[in-house]
């Protein structure tokens, strides 16, 4: 074996997500007659994927959009089209007040996590930045995601039982603050998931607020992943609410919708930070792919892309959760 740097050895070892990663492989690629029952590939939604193949189709049937999409490097940053027809999607939603320069695209939303954690934690000059996660469990695929294997803080939620089968986790609110108020000089960022993989957590308002409070007390970022919320997929059952701050990071994915394969992730921040992932992809991959701007564009401006996920996912899911508890 050659010699390896730091980065090399840390990631020669196994992981909790790569050792997922290479299950979902064998399950669905190399045995696809397995029953698959979990382990985070999105479900096959025949209405979804009649709408995702309709649109495919269109995009072929044009050929200038086709060779524009495969011919040419777009901004490292994302097709500003397209950003632009997210950032009126999102302002129009939630009544936000974001343009293109708020929002970057990336590999799909695991990508956007490695730059955004390791924008946050590691070593300065002075002191090791750190991630808190303020409630455990959390998604296993942040574990490995820093390069500093030192830089997580984290801090057990507190489990509440809601009847004799049901409970739920919420902030253990006296730890939280007490971490933040002894750390916060280290802390370079706090991150939730909201739904919560894997305990479908979802952080209500007054949980945003206090975490809000405190991220714009000390100036510390808050990376708040989407990927199975609002507003796509979708895959909410109970009220989701959106709190708008400019310490807030939001991170959402077009996976969890049936389009693992398309690896588009979208990150909304200030442009400074915009900016710096832009940056960063240029040395990474150049740019991100072109292909989803340019299959689904007009679909978000439109509420059309929106509107597919609000019809047919939510209650495909619900289904099978129904069946679940009712039996």
């Amino acid at each position: 074996m050659f010699r390896l740097s730091d980065f090399g050895e840390k990631y020669n070892k196994d992981s909790g997500i790569f050792l997922l990663m290479e299950d979902l492989d064998k399950a669905l690629n190399q045995n696809p007659d397995l029953l698959m029952l979990g382990g985070g590939n999105p479900g096959f939604i025949p209405e979804m994927q009649e709408y995702f193949y309709k649109k495919f189709k269109e995009f072929l049937s044009n050929k200038e959009d086709f060779f524009q999409a495969i011919g040419i490097y777009d901004s490292p940053s994302g097709n500003i089209l397209f950003r632009k027809e997210l950032a009126e999607f999102f302002n129009q939603l939630y009544n936000w007040n974001i343009n293109y320069e708020n929002i970057a695209l990336t590999h799909g939303s695991q990508n956007a996590f490695f730059i955004l954690f390791n924008l946050f934690s590691g070593k300065t000059s002075h002191k090791l930045l750190k991630i808190l996660f303020p409630i455990l469990p959390e998604y296993i695929g942040y574990e490995n995601v820093p390069l500093n294997t030192e830089a997580i803080l984290s801090i057990c939620g507190i489990k509440r039982q809601i009847d004799e089968y049901f409970f739920q986790y919420e902030i253990d609110k006296t730890n939280f603050q007490k971490s933040i108020e002894e750390n916060n000089k280290e802390i370079g960022c706090i991150a939730i998931s909201t739904p919560c993989n894997p305990t479908g957590k979802v952080f209500s308002i007054d949980e945003l607020s206090f975490i809000k409070k405190y991220s714009e007390q000390y100036n510390i970022p808050v990376v708040i992943d989407c990927a199975y919320g609002n507003p796509f997929p979708g895959i909410v059952y109970k009220k989701q609410d959106f709190l708008f701050s400019e310490n807030f990071i939001f991170t959402f994915s077009l996976s969890k919708t049936g389009l693992p394969g398309l690896r588009l992730g979208i990150v909304i921040a200030k442009p400074e930070i915009i900016s710096l992932i832009g940056k960063i992809q240029a040395i990474q991959s150049l740019s991100p792919s072109r292909i989803a701007p340019y299959v689904f564009k007009n679909t978000f401006r439109t509420m059309e892309f929106y509107e597919q996920c609000k019809k047919h996912i939510k209650n495909f899911y619900l289904t099978k959760r129904n069946m679940i508890i009712i039996n």
